[in-house]
């Protein structure tokens, strides 16, 4: 039968020969390229197509019963992070950035959504610690894995991600469907999600002051929160959705089934 291989890391993209793949499908287009660049002769079999995001999950109903379930009162500002808790995410740089925001911001509420990593638990333990070594106390919380995250995104004013050598972060496109604004390092993929200034925020990696700033900034400015949001938001829609991402695995699956059968 025909092989399509599926990857999200530049690293699987050139792992391995690809003389048995009929395509590889990158959810970037930097992974696009780098497995086309082990695929001589045949570039065009590697292809890019990204997650989807399933707009109907997010309403914007869900933010007060969302807000009052994390004990949140009207006018608190909430800023989250969301994801596997892996070193190459840089959750310090999140934490360090929130005990800035602080100190002109002290209602602000911080939340750490999702899991330790299987291979490094030890992550997790590290960065409650730095926590309370930041002095955050109550102002953060770790929720662990949730099933409900487009409701809690629905209950934050602005979201944060801070990788390093990802691929296309699924979780920005769940920001963008909850109208989030959204402040990310430029990586890879988050350079396609998000147009700076237009529907989010870049910011160095590994820059603590620097994400505080921008946080604050956005913190400080509803109307900024709310245009980065909705541009966000038209992004996903248009590129993200599921009712336009199925319809490209759909072409894949017809193509190679074809010449499968020839």
């Amino acid at each position: 039968p025909p092989l399509i291989e599926h990857g999200g890391l530049v690293s699987e993209a050139t792992a391995g020969s690809k003389h048995l793949t009929a395509r590889y499908v990158g959810v970037c287009r930097a992974i696009r390229d780098a497995a086309a660049s082990v695929m001589p002769g045949r570039e065009e079999h590697a292809l890019e197509i990204p997650s989807m995001v399933d707009l109907g999950e997010f309403s914007r109903s869900h933010r007060v019963p969302a807000r009052g379930d994390l004990g949140l009162a009207d006018g608190v500002p909430a800023v989250g992070w969301v994801g596997r808790l892996d070193r190459k995410k840089r959750v310090e740089d999140f934490l360090r950035a929130a005990s800035i925001v602080r100190r002109s911001r002290p209602d602000a509420r911080f939340f750490v959504v999702g899991g330790p990593d299987a291979f490094m638990p030890e992550y997790e333990l590290e960065l409650h610690a730095l926590a309370s070594e930041c002095g955050l106390g109550g102002s953060v919380e770790f929720l662990g894995d949730r099933s409900d995250v487009p409701s809690l995104l629905s209950a934050l004013d602005v979201f944060v991600w801070l990788s390093r050598a990802e691929g296309m972060p699924h979780v920005i496109a769940e920001a963008g469907a909850a109208r989030l604004p959204v402040v990310a390092t430029r990586d890879n993929g988050s350079e396609q999600q998000l147009q700076a200034g237009v529907s989010g925020l870049h910011v160095p990696h590994e820059d603590p002051p620097a994400v505080a700033g921008a946080i604050s900034s956005l913190l400080e400015d509803e109307s900024l929160r709310r245009r980065l949001g909705t541009a966000l938001r038209g992004t996903v829609e248009r590129r993200y959705s599921a009712d336009v991402v199925v319809p490209q695995w759909e072409r894949v699956f017809e193509e190679v089934l074809v010449e499968a059968g020839r």
